[in-house]
């Protein structure tokens, strides 16, 4: 007689963390194929800490994102540096073909 192991039961929280993680992860990849990102932009579009989910990108998937310093506008009628996070030609296509599984 053959014992089969079941896997314990994930938890309906931990399920909705990780798909909350990947909807958030797809849904800045498919911004930085058409623009770059700054984390106000980011956290118009519901990510709340970008250099994270940059970082987590870059490990998960092997993409480089090339960065520089902008200055926007903030509420007090100045300027703010801001980092600005953007994809090479290459890496948007494998963001496309790959990953998201995009076809044009």
């Amino acid at each position: 007689m053959e014992i089969v192991k079941k896997k314990p039961p994930v938890s309906a929280k931990i399920e909705g963390a990780k798909n909350f993680i990947l909807n958030k992860n797809n849904t800045i990849m498919n911004e930085l194929v058409t623009r770059p990102l700054n984390r106000f932009r980011a956290e118009e579009i519901g990510d709340h800490c970008l250099p994270s989910t940059i970082s987590s990108l870059k490990t998960l998937h092997g993409l480089e994102f090339p960065r520089r310093w902008i200055k926007v506008p903030n509420r007090f009628g100045g300027e703010t540096s801001v980092m600005e996070y953007s994809t090479s030609e290459e890496d948007k296509r494998k963001i496309i073909d790959e990953i998201l599984g995009v076809v044009e």
